[in-house]
């Protein structure tokens, strides 16, 4: 290890060349690195689902679940 730093001191030019070689390869790969804020993606269904205590699954449905169902339902954006 003593002899790689003795190395990189004695010599700084090649130090500055191989930083300089770093960044131009960064600078490259980084402007030919595809990038998108949203990327595609398809959904397909929507899931519902509730949470109180104590009540049944029947219940549910009937107070919440159908309701939230309903609304969605008349979203003129939806596709069936």
């Amino acid at each position: 290890m003593q002899k790689i730093i003795e190395f990189a001191i004695a010599r700084p030019i090649l130090n500055h060349m191989l930083l300089l070689f770093i960044i131009v390869v960064a600078v490259f790969s980084y402007s030919n690195i595809p990038k998108e804020i949203f990327p595609p993606s398809k959904l397909d269904s929507v899931t519902v689902s509730g949470f109180y205590s104590g009540a049944s699954s029947k219940l549910l449905d009937k107070i919440a679940v159908g309701e939230i169902e309903q609304d969605i339902s008349n979203l003129s954006q939806l596709q069936r």
